[in-house]
């Protein structure tokens, strides 16, 4: 018996070795460690009942076999996760064909995993976008936004505000602009983007994270049309945030605006009028600037999970 990870979590019969007869069905158990939850029981050439299950049950065959209990960190296992959305989890809220938040292959409603339920509502029902591309990294789909009306909208009730500091994590993959811009997320004091106001080619131009022309830390690189993980730690207006992609520091300083906060989101446009083309895989929002230890524990998970690599 195995745990992948090792500090994942636990099985019965515990990790090790055990000895049965060929012929005998075994009841197996796995129990997630607290920051982690179960992924499935891998093993060959093993058949369980139910690879998904916590509890199941297989028949042992006539030769030794190692039997996995596969476990995966989740980023709620850090303090104030306020908002995630995960595109490989849209099937589990039912995104399948057929089903209400599915229509015509678009994405009417993209689910918040944080448990707060501020869940992003597709803007209008007159059109088919954003979409749900299946099997777009490696097997794991993506949210894509292929150009004009194509965005989410999430507005939190009035109570509602996550102030300044707040540390956000974008899974991006950059294939185009539309009038020079690709803005990914906006929120009030809040928007990490990328522009090409200077005409450059058509891959080239800022990865942005910040708000007005005199409140932004920018990158140059990198280029091309690659999947990235930007993280963006936002302070408050009077200190130091930082702008880092896949892991490596691209610049720092002093982007938001006295008074920012999280009322609302808008994912895949500006003002509802400007737009780009680009997928998204992942999104988290936690309301607080997270130290450098934990922004690393998120983009190893990220990387993991979306196999990109991150300099630590």
């Amino acid at each position: 018996m195995a745990a992948s990870p090792t500090d994942g979590g636990t099985t019965s019969p515990a990790t090790g070795d055990h000895y049965y007869p060929e012929g005998v069905e075994i009841t197996i158990t796995a129990t997630p460690n607290a920051g982690y939850a179960f992924v499935n029981w891998t093993s060959n050439p093993v058949t369980f009942a139910d690879d998904e299950a916590t509890q199941t049950t297989f028949t042992m065959p006539a030769e030794d076999v190692t039997v996995t209990a596969n476990f995966e960190w989740i980023p709620k296992s850090i303090s104030d996760l306020v908002i995630w959305y995960a595109a490989d989890h849209l099937a589990g809220f039912g995104v399948e064909p057929g089903d209400s938040n599915l229509e015509n292959g678009s994405v009417k409603q993209w689910n918040d995993l944080s448990g707060n339920n501020y869940h992003a509502l597709r803007d209008t029902n007159e059109n088919d976008l954003p979409t749900y591309i299946s099997d777009a990294v490696g097997d794991l789909p993506v949210v894509g936004f292929p150009g004009e009306d194509s965005l989410f909208t999430g507005v939190f009730a009035e109570d509602v505000s996550f102030e300044i500091p707040n540390t956000i994590f974008v899974v991006v993959q950059f294939i185009d602009y539309i009038d020079s811009r690709a803005p990914f997320i906006e929120a009030t004091g809040h928007r990490v983007w990328k522009r090409n106001p200077s005409g450059n080619p058509v891959h080239g131009g800022h990865w942005i994270m910040g708000d007005g022309e005199d409140r932004r830390l920018t990158s140059l690189e990198p280029e091309g049309t690659d999947w990235h993980i930007l993280s963006c730690v936002f302070a408050r207006h009077d200190q130091i945030s930082y702008f880092f992609i896949d892991g490596e520091q691209k610049d720092q300083g002093n982007p938001v605006p006295e008074g920012a906060a999280f009322t609302w989101i808008r994912i895949g446009a500006v003002s509802n009028s400007h737009f780009g083309i680009f997928n998204i895989a992942e999104i988290l929002v936690y309301d607080r600037a997270l130290e450098d230890d934990e922004r690393r524990v998120v983009e190893t998970y990220l990387s993991t999970k979306w196999g990109i690599s991150v300099s630590h």
